[in-house]
């Protein structure tokens, strides 16, 4: 059996999804390379609520989010 890959038709709008959900994972792990995030409670760490604050939303809004839509992009095409 021959298998010729196809030329053209990748999905334009699914690519840029990925990108963007790449993008956003990319802004998650900053966390994780800047600061000792395996080795501390990020609850007492980010002390200030201004810091705490921002760590919530990076949970929610990031985390949350960029890692599924990546995950159903991949199992899409």
């Amino acid at each position: 059996m021959r298998v010729s890959p196809t030329i053209g038709s990748r999905i334009d709008s699914l690519d840029m999804l990925r990108g963007f959900a790449l993008l956003g994972i990319l802004i998650a792990n900053m966390l994780i390379f800047h600061s000792p995030y395996f080795y501390i409670d990020a609850q007492t760490y980010f002390g200030t609520p201004g810091d705490q604050e921002s760590y919530k939303l990076i949970n929610i809004f990031i985390e949350a989010s960029f890692y599924p839509s990546l995950r159903c992009c991949s199992v899409m095409g």
